[in-house]
């Protein structure tokens, strides 16, 4: 059989082509396993109505003051002093630096923050004229807006406090 030039590209380029295809698989599938093992996890915070946020001052689904629990109407309602409204996004790292901070700072006595998720809040949000994560809202004890402050630049308790409070 003559040797031609075709049939030694066809025979030795296979290999070479699986070589690299392997290669950019195994990269790929590194790729998403990192950025899978950076994200937040999920269970971390409990944002659901029924359950608080956890933190030094509140562990139970009672709404007191000098606490930060999750946001639903019913626990606005039975709060009594000053309510704040955090509209919190997980993917927002200002919030996330905001919820850390007011989990690690001492919530001011006489007052409960209500962490409300930014994302499916669309109606609360319109309702308080939100356009901006890391917003904070406090309401009076019908529920109308008293002041609104955004700690988008300096997401930190201290700066609500002397900001909004």
């Amino acid at each position: 059989m003559p040797y031609t030039s075709r049939s030694w590209y066809t025979k030795g380029m296979k290999k070479p082509l699986v070589i690299i295809g392997v290669v950019v698989a195994l990269l790929a599938i590194g790729g998403v396993l990192y950025a899978s093992r950076q994200k937040e996890p999920a269970a971390t915070v409990t944002t659901t109505a029924e359950q608080p946020v956890k933190t030094q001052e509140s562990e139970s689904t009672a709404t007191t003051p000098g606490s930060y629990v999750a946001y639903s109407s019913e626990a606005v309602t039975k709060a009594t002093g000053t309510k704040v409204i955090f509209f919190h996004a997980s993917w927002c790292p200002q919030c996330r630096q905001l919820d850390a901070s007011i989990k690690a700072g001492k919530v001011p006595d006489n007052t409960t923050f209500f962490k409300a998720d930014y994302d499916s809040s669309q109606a609360l949000r319109k309702k308080y004229g939100v356009t901006i994560q890391t917003t904070l809202v406090t309401v009076d004890d019908t529920g109308k807006l008293v002041r609104k402050y955004v700690a988008y630049d300096d997401p930190t308790l201290q700066s609500v406090i002397n900001n909004l409070l």
